[in-house]
């Protein structure tokens, strides 16, 4: 049996994205993910009622339908590039 072992990807859309295909890539049978796999600060979203509540700092984000939620998680995910680049 292979196995694949990753760690510190740090909210990295891309690099997640990476480590999901590792088995086609490296024909392993097995993944793991090891620490540092968030970034410094996790944005959690709850739907209820049909719309979605996130909090942002202290800011709560209301997000009436799909499509602003689905805006707001782009918004986010380009933040944290952005802030990744700057470093």
């Amino acid at each position: 049996m292979r196995f694949f072992f990753a760690t510190d990807i740090h909210g990295s859309e891309l690099c997640f994205r990476k480590f999901l295909r590792a088995p086609e890539f490296y024909n392993v049978d097995a993944l793991f993910l090891g620490g540092d796999y968030s970034s410094k600060s996790l944005v959690v979203c709850v739907r209820s009622n049909g719309a979605w509540q996130a909090k942002l700092g202290d800011k709560v984000v209301e997000m009436p339908t799909r499509d602003v939620f689905e805006q707001f998680k782009q918004s986010v995910r380009a933040r944290r590039r952005i802030q990744a680049e700057a470093i």
